[in-house]
Formats: structure tokens, C-alpha cells, sequence
């Protein structure tokens, strides 16, 4: 993106963006648990005045948004080793907690192209995979599965019905990508690109 001036606290996007695209900014990294997170929406006509958004306790950040622009997936920390799963609707400001097991940690959460669900990371085996799951929170299949944890979730191509991820499975000293089958066919078996 393009930027301008800063207007109070806020940057002014000039340019990169086309028309209903939004820009996430991330600083997950400089908040910590008890903190207050505040989400805002700026009205490109009117960028002096943010429209509060979320207001949260604790460590929060940005996720993913949705392809029609509506809705942004977020995530709480609670501990090391819990996290919260959230929707926020753009319009309303309602938010929803969606992540099913409680006391577990989530994390690269991303919409799914057709709205109809999300994947995200979880170590609710004891290592760190990715999970199909449906919009209400259900969980649909495993996309990844083994005795070894996946470190990032790098892209989904849903066309192709693929999940690129980063790992060290094949060698512990070093980071290699792997595709695995969006629909969990290969989930024990990922191909090495």
C-alpha cells in the first residue's frame, strides 16, 4: 500500500488498496496480557474519526478477513498455552468465540474462500496441526497429522484444494515447505516441495 500522512494515531492509505479491500495491522508483538486492544474502522471519507470497533482484555490479534470484507477472525491469548478463537462482525462490532476445546492454544486462523469455514492451528494432540473446522466451530477433519509439529501455515490455494505449510519434519535443522490436501486426504503423508 501507498501511505500519506498520519491523521491523529491513524496512517492515511493513498494507494494499493482497490475498492472494499481492507488493510490489517499487526502489534500482537508490543501488547501484553492485561492490556486493553482496541479495534477501530476508519471511514475513508472521514479519517479523523475511528469507529471503535472491539474493545478487549488482555493479548489480542488480528487473524484473517473474510473474502467479502464482513467479517475478521481474531484471536486471544489467555496463557502460554490457551488462546480464544473469535469472529467479529465488521458492521455490528459483535464478536463470537468460536474455538471449541477450551484450554487449548489456536492460532493461524484464516477464512476459508467459500465462507463456509476456517483452518487454523492447534496443539490439541500434543503437536501442532492444522485443522478444518466449520463456521459454528465444528470440527470438520485434520489437514495435518504425525508425531511432528507444523511451525506455519504459509497459504491456501482452495482451487487446488491445498494447504501449504512450514516444518522441519524431514530435517530438525532446517525449514521445509509441504502441501498437504485441504480435505485431510494426505494428512499423515504431505509432499515436500
Amino acid at each position: 500500500v501507498t501511505v500519506a500522512e498520519v491523521v491523529g494515531q491513524n496512517w492515511r492509505v493513498t494507494g494499493g488498496l482497490a475498492a472494499g479491500e481492507k488493510v490489517i495491522v499487526e502489534g500482537s508483538s508490543k501488547i501484553a496480557p492485561g492490556q486493553t486492544v482496541q479495534a477501530v474502522a476508519v471511514d475513508p471519507r472521514n479519517p479523523g474519526a475511528p469507529r471503535e470497533l472491539l474493545k478487549v482484555e488482555g493479548a489480542a490479534s488480528p487473524s484473517d478477513i473474510s473474502e467479502d470484507g464482513k467479517r475478521l477472525v481474531w484471536i486471544r491469548t489467555v496463557s502460554n498455552r490457551e488462546s480464544q478463537i473469535n469472529i467479529l462482525d465488521l458492521a455490528t462490532g459483535k464478536s463470537v468465540r468460536i474455538a471449541p476445546d477450551a484450554k487449548a492454544r489456536y492460532d493461524d486462523a484464516r477464512f476459508l474462500p467459500d465462507g463456509k469455514g476456517f483452518i487454523w492451528g492447534s496443539e490439541r494432540t500434543g503437536f501442532h496441526h492444522l485443522y478444518r473446522y466449520d463456521m459454528d466451530g465444528t470440527l470438520g477433519q485434520a489437514i495435518s497429522a504425525g508425531d511432528y509439529n507444523l511451525d506455519k501455515l504459509l497459504a491456501v490455494d482452495a482451487k487446488a484444494g491445498i494447504v501449504y505449510a512450514q516444518s522441519n519434519l524431514d530435517f530438525v535443522g532446517d525449514q521445509q515447505v509441504y502441501a498437504f490436501a485441504l480435505d485431510g486426504s494426505t494428512a499423515s503423508k504431505p509432499r515436500r516441495i
